[in-house]
């Protein structure tokens, strides 16, 4: 739409709302062409509070920065085709290494309507601007290897639960970096992302967007059913290879979701041991590695960790960011490390005699942000 400012009647979002609905006149010579309605938000005041580099979102970052937060609110790209609405595109800036304009450019698309699973969540989205930071340094608790830890070349990574892919494709996006940080030459890493078919579309759409560069990771999607999951009903990509790292980010806000992914959980580890090296397997066992995300909304969602407990998992809860916020309670997105072994090597005996509960547990690399900090205005 080249460079007009369209400026709506003042919104007010009061608390309880879900949905807050504006009218926008645009021209029809731009709805007649290729077109993009950038959306942006802000405050009565002048200060903008929209989001274009996910370190505003950590508070440490922003301390180090001498700036104030933009918020937790990522502007909004709106696509259209000859005025037909195509893709609704958030786009985010990480910076993955230390006194260097490196950055990674995240593109991700989701839905504007009601939708589960094809919404990018606050979880997801603070997980991958961490994770993405973590790469900069090798600082204790802020280490990229204490979240993703990679022990070879090539390591494949497994998103179930994924939506729009925003955790697993900035995964891929730093991926090379992270295995060059843990003393690695990068060979041929490869991303799975999976989820139910009705998050199928923006995911693989996500994908083709991010497989535009050169020399990225080879990133694929494969639908996965949680159901069928704990019954160890995996597809062909699943089924193709030993997971070094299983991730998922907003997953637990349904306990009745719970028994089912456990039960996948427990039957990935189940494929890991099938697909371990032989040699491997004989001297250290196997384990199979999950980093875990949530922004805790009521206290239930604590029972998934007695329930993974209960079937041979350890938990510890790695590190605790603050939410950027303007005049609420304060949230937060918890990283959890959770992990299984199974075998008789020196190593699997050794864990076995250190599992401790879960839910008490917390890392000793928790470094908490500052109260300075995690109080600066945001979204």
């Amino acid at each position: 739409m080249g460079s007009d400012f369209i400026s709506p009647p003042s919104l007010l979002w009061q608390p309880g709302m879900r949905v807050l609905k504006t009218k926008l006149r645009i021209d029809k010579e731009a709805m007649n062409a290729k077109s993009t309605l950038k959306i942006y938000v802000s405050q009565r005041s002048p200060q903008l509070i929209s989001l274009t580099e996910t370190r505003d979102l950590l508070p440490w970052r922003v301390e180090e920065d001498e700036q104030e937060s933009e918020g937790l609110v990522a502007a909004l790209d709106l696509e259209f085709d000859r005025g037909l609405f195509s893709a609704a595109l958030r786009k985010l800036t990480c910076e993955y290494k230390l006194g260097e304009l490196s950055r990674v450019y995240v593109n991700i698309e989701e839905d504007i309507g009601e939708s589960m699973a094809r919404h990018i969540w606050d979880g997801g989205l603070v997980t991958a601007g961490f994770l993405a930071d973590s790469c900069r340094t090798k600082d204790k608790g802020f280490y990229i290897r204490e979240y993703l830890p990679i022990d070879r070349e090539s390591p494949n990574v497994l998103e179930i639960g994924c939506g729009v892919g925003m955790l697993g494709i900035t995964i891929a996006s730093v991926l090379r970096r992270a295995i060059e940080q843990q003393g690695f030459e990068p060979a041929l890493p490869t991303v799975l992302l999976t989820d139910l078919p009705d998050a199928e579309a923006r995911a693989t759409s996500n994908i083709s967007r991010f497989s535009l560069r050169t020399g990225s990771p080879q990133v694929q999607y494969e639908n996965l059913d949680w159901d069928e999951g704990k019954k160890s009903q995996f597809g062909p990509l699943v089924k193709s290879r030993f997971w070094d790292l299983i991730v998922l980010s907003d997953c637990t806000y349904n306990i009745d979701a719970f028994p089912s992914l456990v039960g996948t959980l427990s039957a990935l580890h189940g494929l890991n041991v099938t697909n371990a090296d032989p040699e491997e397997k004989e001297r250290n066992g196997v384990m199979t590695k999950v980093l875990l995300s949530t922004k805790p909304r009521h206290e239930s969602e604590a029972a998934i960790f007695a329930l993974l407990e209960a079937d041979g998992w350890t938990c510890r809860l790695k590190k605790s960011i603050p939410l950027p916020r303007i005049n609420s309670e304060g949230e937060v997105v918890e990283i959890y490390s959770v992990e299984k072994r199974t075998g008789s090597g020196p190593a699997a005996q050794s864990s076995s005699k250190k599992r401790k509960s879960t839910a008490a547990v917390v890392g000793d690399d928790m470094s908490q942000p500052s109260k300075k900090s995690s109080s600066k205005a945001s979204a």
